[in-house]
């Protein structure tokens, strides 16, 4: 992996903050919009990371997300990773749709009613991904047009907007 690739989605870039000899293993510390922000991250579990990526760790790879932004860390200490926690994630469920399209929404209306771009390319998309818990773009298409059946936002397959009804649903 190059020094711009988030350790736990690898496709995705990530600003390297530092990089540590813990006698015990290297840990990197990063900040990677995909994985929701800063983390720390052991050599084990950058190895779990790559050398697994079927759909199952796929999925681990969404919880874990979903727990390096629930869970920051205390002062200016990103949330860390290890083998442990990447356990722990492989057998705790995903959450349910309602509140992935909550977390969904609560992301979008950080942009007001702003119309934002979920293209691949657009600097919005990997954040939406990791804050809704979705592995492929399909799932993150998949909540948006549930918010915008029962009127949150208005989607149009590839600009998504927050109505009055969504951001005052999260306020």
């Amino acid at each position: 992996m190059t020094n711009n690739q988030c350790k736990i989605w690898p496709e995705s870039t990530a600003l390297r903050v530092s990089e540590h000899d813990m006698r015990m293993g290297w840990f990197y510390v990063l900040d990677s919009p995909r994985a929701g922000g800063d983390y720390m991250i052991e050599e084990l579990a950058v190895r779990w990371c790559e050398d697994n990526n079927n759909e199952k760790a796929q999925r681990t790879k969404a919880r874990l997300t979903t727990w390096l932004i629930d869970n920051p860390g205390k002062g200016d200490k990103a949330p860390s990773v290890n083998r442990e926690l990447i356990s722990q994630m492989e057998s705790t469920p995903d959450l349910p749709i309602p509140v992935r399209c909550e977390r969904l929404l609560s992301k979008l209306a950080n942009h007001g009613s702003r119309i934002i771009d979920i293209d691949e390319a657009s600097e919005h998309y990997t954040g939406l991904l990791a804050w809704s818990e979705s592995v492929e773009n399909y799932e993150l298409n998949h909540l948006i047009k549930i918010l915008d059946r029962n009127g949150s936002a208005l989607f149009d397959g590839r600009y998504v907007s927050v109505t009055e009804t969504g951001l005052e649903g999260v306020q």
